[in-house]
């Protein structure tokens, strides 16, 4: 009886419930033997598969550890970008085309995202075996994330790690004060599958993980910095011996160098008019079950203020639409800005941004137009992410610690009064004071050219 009571609790034997309801014995041990023969079959098959897994790790290992006595290819520059499209990586690209036509260009990308580049830009996955090519005999490498720890920097080769944003929230080593990234490193969430060992502690998981990072950070020649508060924020979160280059972010070069007729041009293809007020709501990814970081409730909002008015949404890149706000966009009352593959045209088309703890305000700032701060968890948020400085201190501009005080914000267009103004300059004189057009022009002619620096103004 105890056999077959747990024979049948299985989700496999339930299938053959009609069976054991016969109150056949032989029928019961047939199946059980048909069920351990199965579960042997089941432990020799992932013995086979993490021992090919095994074979093939050590067989690229080999093919890779031969590339690498070939010489570098002092024409080819590496490309990577992760967690966006058309940030740092893709600006430097575009501009080593127009300056330099006689380098190679061969980004690491997804199929997914390589539909983004231009046509006949020469792509390699990241999982196939040409990616060690390129890796054995690239010279350049350009990236705002890291390479794979795999990866082994040869003498000769150039790193430029071009950073994803003025940080906020802690980076690299100072994350180890947050209790969020504790959290994030307990072993029961790294630990690999199969033969691999565990960590024995959360404490010995976040050690290996900073440890893999600094030797990440140890291949950086070059990182790029819009700022002097980026620059101590990487001093301190990933220390090393590369160069800090204070030059702006090579993609928001278009966002100042960007005409009245290119603004017209994406509002027309989002449907927004000249007498429109358009807002976009880009908020930050929150670490918590869910993400509930679309916190704006868009009915009520819509309703409080005057029809000027269209909003924008775009979610975070690792966050989803709320079923309601997809009601929303299906109805027409907002426009869904997460479709646009680079988020500049976004800022472009806004007279005004709202979001909360997103960097996007430190590049949103330099077009000098107004900013809303939806602050209503900056308590939970600063206390468990960790940030850098008080925002609510030193805002770029209005700030509303609950769905109330946003509508008043909009309904009396305080966003726009002297006392935002001024708090606007202040932060836009701190935060983009590097950023005059010409960043990625500085950037490929420091590191691939291997000219002066090109003057920054004061």
């Amino acid at each position: 009886v105890v056999g077959c009571s747990s024979a049948v609790a299985d989700p496999a034997s339930r299938r053959w419930g009609a069976l054991f309801r016969r109150n056949s014995y032989p029928i019961f041990v047939a199946y059980d033997g048909i069920d351990t023969a199965r579960a042997g079959l089941r432990k020799f098959a992932g013995r086979c598969y993490w021992g090919l897994r095994a074979a093939a790790k050590f067989a690229v290992a080999g093919y890779y550890s031969v590339l690498r006595f070939a010489p570098l290819d002092p024409n080819l520059v590496v490309f990577a970008e992760e967690w966006s499209s058309g940030c740092n990586p893709r600006a430097i690209f575009d501009q080593m085309l127009r300056d330099v036509p006689h380098l190679k260009a061969v980004w690491v990308v997804t199929p997914e995202r390589g539909r983004d580049l231009p046509p006949g830009t020469t792509q390699v996955t990241p999982t196939s075996f040409k990616v060690w090519w390129v890796f054995a005999r690239g010279t350049y490498f350009v990236n705002n994330g890291n390479f794979p720890q795999s990866y082994v920097k040869r003498k000769g080769q150039v790193h430029i790690q071009t950073t994803h944003g003025t940080p906020l929230k802690y980076l690299g080593l100072d994350m180890r004060k947050s209790p969020i990234a504790a959290k994030a490193f307990d072993p029961r969430t790294t630990q690999a599958r199969g033969r691999e060992k565990a960590p024995a502690s959360p404490d010995d998981a976040a050690n290996e993980i900073f440890v893999k990072l600094n030797e990440r950070v140890s291949r950086w020649d070059y990182a790029l910095s819009s700022n002097e508060f980026s620059s101590d924020a990487l001093r301190s979160g990933f220390p090393g011996e590369y160069k800090i280059l204070e030059f702006g972010y090579p993609r928001n070069d278009r966002l100042v160098n960007a005409t009245p007729a290119d603004i017209a041009a994406r509002r027309e293809r989002l449907g927004i008019t000249s007498d429109q007020t358009a807002v976009l709501y880009a908020p930050t990814f929150r670490e918590l079950e869910g993400d509930p970081s679309l916190r704006i409730d868009f009915d009520e909002l819509i309703k409080g203020v005057s029809d000027e008015f269209v909003f924008i949404v775009r979610a975070h890149y690792m966050a989803k639409l709320s079923p309601a706000t997809q009601q929303l966009i299906a109805e027409g009352r907002i426009i869904d800005g997460s479709t646009v593959s680079e988020v500049s045209d976004l800022y472009l088309v806004a007279d005004i941004l709202i979001t909360d703890y997103s960097s996007v305000m430190f590049d949103y700032a330099i077009l000098n137009r107004p900013i809303v701060i939806f602050a209503d968890d900056w308590d939970r948020y600063r206390n468990t992410r960790g940030t850098y400085f008080d925002l609510l201190e030193s805002p770029p501009g209005a700030v509303a610690r609950n769905q109330p005080e946003l509508v008043e914000i909009f309904a009396n267009l305080t966003y726009r009064s002297a006392e935002n103004q001024q708090r606007l300059k202040e932060f836009h004189e701190r935060f983009c004071a590097f950023d005059d057009g010409h960043a990625a022009e500085r950037v490929v002619a420091t590191t691939m050219l291997n000219k002066p620096d090109r003057s920054i103004p004061s």
